[in-house]
């Protein structure tokens, strides 16, 4: 693992200004107002536990990974960022279906979309954070033929958002009835 760069940073930060932006969008919009704010703090929740155990569970496969104080540190703050794509996956598709509470109507169209948006997503940030030396695999790491990019990082967006969002999905069923 090598340290935290600037350039880290931006993709981020645009990121949180979109969904700052989305939220204050739907915010108007949106009837249910304290089920929006629990739905938000729940998916907020529930994406950084997920998130924080992939990102432990998976950190030996970077090169120089520790669990030591300064690693862990940096999967928080990985984590952070993860939370950060997994909400503005939930307000992306919540623009596309027109419909902040689309998770409550699940089905296998949107599960496949979501899966590939969230993988093809992870696939690209990965070819960046490689190409710009933000961090490095190990032997172990499951490389993807032809992008390079490892297998986990690319998994944990084309899985976790889905069960992410089926945990949500409950929440706002049990929320709203």
């Amino acid at each position: 693992m090598v340290n935290l760069s600037p350039s880290m940073f931006i993709t981020p930060s645009i990121v949180l200004i979109v969904i700052v932006v989305i939220y204050f969008y739907f915010k108007k919009k949106v009837k249910e107002k304290h089920i929006f704010s629990h739905v938000l703090y729940a998916t907020f929740i529930v994406a950084y536990v997920l998130n924080f155990v992939w990102e432990l569970a998976h950190g030996p496969l970077y090169k120089g990974f520790q669990y030591d104080e300064k690693h862990i540190y940096f999967c928080a703050l990985a984590t952070l960022a993860d939370v950060l794509m997994v909400l503005l996956l939930f307000f992306a598709f919540g623009l596309l279906f027109n419909d902040v509470f689309w998770t409550r109507n699940m089905n296998t169209k949107k599960v496949i979309l979501l899966m590939l948006v969230g993988g093809l997503g992870a696939n690209f940030s990965e070819m960046i954070h490689l190409e710009n030396g933000h961090w490095i695999y190990t032997s172990t790491m499951p490389l993807l033929p032809l992008t390079g990019a490892g297998v986990t990082p690319v998994l944990q967006f084309t899985f976790l958002p889905w069960f992410i969002f089926l945990i949500i999905s409950k929440i706002i069923k049990r929320k709203v009835s």
